[in-house]
């Protein structure tokens, strides 16, 4: 809908809570929650944030769809934009105190990501996957973003998200054959 209603080269400000900070990603390790030690995993008692019948048949969820910078970025690839720039907020106390015990390996494991899926991935040129991993590895290493407390997104709309599916190549090649 997004798509529809915003003119090529238009801008869409996408904000959420951070679920890509460092604190995020420990708390949800531990208990798949978005705060260790002070919120349980979301359920139906805690994380309904609005539901009045007599005001509304629609329920507020709350916080339990959240997702972080890669799949927002994925999602807005997907209806044709791409990512303008990351807008920073104040960082997060706790993230910025974990961050140099944790940066190395976060750092690593997406280094190694990284080269893996180049020489992986035979589907696309070079070129195709350098550009699009390349833009992930700088999100998932970004220290604003591993300290940052909420995210804003600026995206750009680059395509009509009809022609998006055009470009995109299956990665199971029986899928839907017989």
């Amino acid at each position: 809908e997004f798509n529809r209603i915003t003119k090529q080269g238009g801008s869409l400000l996408v904000t959420t809570p951070n679920y890509s900070n460092i604190r995020a990603k420990i708390s949800y390790l531990l208990s798949e929650s978005e705060r260790f030690n002070s919120m349980m995993a979301p359920n139906e008692l805690d994380s309904i944030w609005m539901s009045k019948h007599d005001i509304s048949d629609e329920i507020y969820y709350g916080h339990i769809f959240l997702i972080g910078i890669q799949k927002l970025r994925v999602y807005g690839r997907l209806a044709g934009y791409k990512i303008k720039k990351v807008h920073f907020t104040r960082a997060k106390s706790t993230s910025v105190l974990l961050l140099p015990l944790f940066y190395p390996f976060i750092y690593f494991s997406n280094w190694i990501a990284y080269r893996n899926n180049l020489r992986k991935n035979k589907n696309y040129d070079e070129e195709t996957k350098r550009e699009v991993y390349d833009e992930i590895f700088k999100l998932g290493t970004s220290i604003k973003i591993l300290t940052s407390g909420d995210l804003m997104v600026e995206f750009e709309k680059i395509k009509n998200s009809t022609e998006v599916g055009k470009e995109l190549k299956s990665q199971h090649k029986e899928f839907g054959t017989t």
